[in-house]
């Protein structure tokens, strides 16, 4: 459903629509990630219930982000802005002869060029980057990030992002990891799933803050691959158990989610491209039938048990549609 209007009941007892400010996602909201879909979105609006745009902030000027979001906002699709500050992912991974990090100040700055002309109810989230590790002091940056941020636009909800690495631990704020100052948190773990995934959502629901998933729906790209190898069984043997298992564990926390869609432009190419507009025929069947069956399913209340079927499910495409 549209987060970007709700029932309201008015006092006479009579149903009316009327807008409202997007604060949150529910659990039947269906988005998806990436600037590999922009195109789309615009062309599709209704196809997904909202859009996760990067905003690259070293790489884009204010005025591209802020015409990208007013487009999105034209066409009635609320954005999740994914706003990136790192130079390069050495930097986010604080990886051995990355970039030195600069003061908290410059960051924020960078956020206020935008969001200084962002229209409020274009919109309902923002994100302090993605994927972010703790240790060195970058949980200390992130929470002092928040904070300045929040004390300049306070009417804006910022959402923490860490990484879905499993080592040194899963990333559990608050336990395995340090908890952080948030108005919500984004999470991508997309390699757990079953007892184990379940016993992590329970966990980060402890933080009583809003939840905003990402999921893995690439049917030839297996999770963690970084060679980037085209496998035409991983999808029909586990990938769609993981996204089974996941989507039974969002759905019981009521968890929005967005897709992650995009696979490599080729085999081994570092370059990502959104599935219906890949070369691979297997990849766009897929995305078809995630639009036409997948997708619908969703929005409709449909129950996801907790334990994985022997089969896959008939709303759940194979790895060729």
């Amino acid at each position: 459903m549209r987060f970007g209007q709700k029932l309201l009941l008015a006092a006479a007892g009579m149903a009316i629509w009327t807008p409202c400010m997007p604060e949150a996602l529910d659990g039947n909201d269906v988005g998806v990630y990436g600037i590999a879909w922009a195109d789309y979105v615009l062309e599709h609006p209704k196809d997904f219930d909202f859009f996760i745009y990067q905003a690259r902030l070293l790489d884009q000027p204010p005025e591209e982000i802020l015409d990208k979001v007013k487009a999105f906002k034209a066409a009635g699709v609320p954005v999740v802005l994914d706003m990136q500050f790192y130079e390069n992912s050495e930097q986010r991974g604080m990886r051995e002869g990355a970039p030195p990090m600069k003061d908290v100040r410059h960051y924020a700055d960078l956020y206020a060029h935008v969001l200084d002309h962002l229209p409020r109810d274009a919109v309902p989230l923002i994100t302090i980057d993605e994927e972010n590790v703790y240790w060195d002091g970058r949980a200390e940056f992130l929470g002092d990030l928040y904070k300045t941020l929040k004390a300049q636009f306070p009417e804006r909800s910022f959402y923490q992002w860490y990484s879905p690495r499993l080592k040194p631990s899963i990333a559990i704020p608050g336990e395995t990891w340090p908890d952080l100052p948030a108005d919500g948190w984004v999470i991508d773990q997309y390699a757990v799933f079953g007892d184990k995934f379940a016993s992590y959502i329970t966990a980060v629901k402890r933080l009583n803050k809003p939840l905003l998933a990402v999921m893995w729906a690439v049917p030839q790209w297996k999770v963690a691959d970084k060679s980037r190898h085209i496998d035409t069984e991983w999808w029909d043997k586990k990938g769609w158990k993981i996204f089974y298992s996941q989507l039974a564990t969002y759905r019981k926390y009521d968890v929005p989610i967005a897709l992650y869609a995009s696979a490599p432009r080729a085999e081994g190419n570092a370059a990502n491209v959104a599935l219906y507009r890949s070369e691979n025929e297997c990849d766009r069947k897929f995305f078809s039938e995630l639009l036409e069956v997948t997708l619908p399913a969703l929005r409709s209340d449909k129950r996801v048990a907790a334990e994985i079927p022997r089969q896959r499910p008939s709303w759940i495409p194979g790895h060729c549609g």
